[in-house]
């Protein structure tokens, strides 16, 4: 009796096994199917930021994306910035005129954010599928200082979650509290992560490397304007010369005429 009750204690503790195992299976896989994709993100999307002077709009296609394989593949290896973005673009636009100041290709951008005294534009996304950026910061003038990735935040100990294929959340939907600033060649950026603690990135930005081709812009221009200059004065030079010449003729015929008639 004793030996059958231990056999019984035994088939119903590997039941009971089985059945935690079981458990423990159905729970991982309910977790993953909570956050897996159903399809891929595809969204055609628009956001803006502005004030009184400027109106900064982002735009993005990635219904467009997902059709065209090469480019997808051209992505992963090059990223956004470059000739071949014709998906995704950030504009500037003059209020006062209308006029566009810049239009850049950019990554896939949710939000948008101005810094009031550098005209400096915070762009940050959550987007993961086809995409590694999560912000970026581009100067008053378009030019792009810095794109923020996956290892800044690990690096700034920023908690975040994701779906499988289409979403990285790293901050807090519902209270972002975005502020960010430029001081010199730094980015200090401050807002709520994902479990609502609040966090802040400083990153060194492409600001000299700028100044530099900033600077090769204006000299080469200088060059221009030179080059103009003097291709205009060679032009009015041969222009001179040319009425000279024609003037000598007709006064030269002129002279011969009247020796003749004399």
């Amino acid at each position: 009796m004793g030996v059958f009750q231990i056999k019984v204690g035994d088939v119903v503790l590997k039941k009971v096994n089985k059945m935690k195992n079981l458990i423990l299976f159905l729970s991982v896989l309910f977790s993953f199917i909570t956050k897996a994709d159903i399809i891929a993100y595809n969204e055609r999307f628009m956001c803006s930021e502005g004030n009184d002077q400027f109106l900064i709009i982002h735009q993005h296609d990635w219904g467009f994306v997902n059709s065209d394989w090469e480019l997808r593949k051209l992505i992963k290896e090059k990223g956004h910035f470059g000739h071949w973005n014709n998906y995704s673009f950030i504009n500037k636009i003059d209020i006062a005129t209308g006029d566009t100041l810049y239009s850049k290709p950019c990554p896939p951008m949710r939000e948008l954010y101005l810094d009031s005294l550098s005209g400096a534009v915070l762009g940050v996304s959550t987007i993961k599928l086809d995409n590694q950026s999560v912000f970026v910061v581009f100067d008053a003038e378009g030019f792009l200082l810095y794109e923020g990735r996956r290892v800044d935040l690990f690096n700034h100990q920023v908690k975040l979650s994701e779906s499988v294929t289409n979403f990285l959340i790293w901050y807090n939907q519902d209270h972002p509290d975005f502020k960010f600033g430029l001081n010199g060649d730094s980015i200090r950026l401050s807002f709520n992560d994902f479990t609502g603690a609040k966090k802040e990135i400083i990153v060194r930005s492409n600001l000299r490397e700028i100044e530099e081709v900033k600077i090769e812009k204006s000299h080469r221009k200088n060059r221009d304007k030179q080059k103009t200059k003097g291709r205009f004065k060679i032009k009015y030079w041969l222009i001179s010369l040319g009425l000279f010449g024609i003037i000598l003729v007709w006064y030269l015929r002129k002279g011969k005429a009247r020796s003749g008639s004399s």
